[in-house]
């Protein structure tokens, strides 16, 4: 895993499709991480997108996907009924899965005051999207976010820049049910606790 930022060959390589897949498993868990490198991902996905359009507009006579389609089926029959029923298979299995499973719950977290009632609660075993609200405080270009069990055990830190007035962290790991703390530091040490944050998972 990367403890900085991703350079701008990585990018270009990771956004062509160049990059070996234990690479691509590097750079993506990176990518769930950090929202700087995850900026300049999509700016060079939009770049390679538009000269590969600009490419493809620049053949001659270029074959329709009807064209494509007819002859794949004509000299590859099997491969093509074979595709045909994977895609088939695909779109049964996928309908009878949950569809909140893998869809980010968002939760806006606030200081915790009053009864556990006050406490955000989230769905367990479900990825969790973060927004910290960060106009009271100290300004900071990046913030250290702590995910911490009910034992006070660290799962995760999370180090972000705001956007606007928020502060957005993806939580990919599937967390059970249980009490949970989220600290937020106003630096990659650790060192300056700002807020701890209450969170009930069930």
């Amino acid at each position: 895993m990367y403890s900085s930022h991703l350079t701008e060959d990585r990018i270009e390589s990771y956004s062509m499709g160049k990059l070996a897949e234990s690479e691509v498993a590097l750079v993506e868990e990176h990518l769930l991480l950090c929202g700087i490198c995850q900026e300049q991902v999509e700016k060079m996905d939009e770049f390679v997108h538009a000269v590969r359009g600009a490419a493809k507009l620049a053949k001659d006579d270029p074959p329709t996907a009807w064209d494509r389609f007819r002859a794949f089926f004509t000299f590859h029959p099997g491969s093509a009924w074979a595709g045909l029923s994977a895609v088939a298979a695909a779109v049964v299995i996928f309908s009878f899965l949950p569809f909140s499973s893998s869809t980010p719950q968002r939760l806006e977290l606030s200081t915790v005051r009053g009864s556990e009632s006050s406490v955000p609660h989230a769905k367990a075993n479900t990825p969790i999207d973060l927004q910290l609200d960060v106009t009271e405080l100290p300004a900071s270009p990046l913030y250290t976010i702590e995910l911490v069990d009910s034992g006070g055990g660290i799962i995760r830190n999370y180090t972000n820049e705001p956007k606007s007035s928020k502060l957005h962290v993806a939580i990919g790991e599937k967390l059970p049910s249980g009490q949970y703390w989220i600290r937020l530091y106003g630096n990659s040490l650790k060192t300056d606790l700002l807020r701890e944050y209450g969170l009930k998972v069930d």
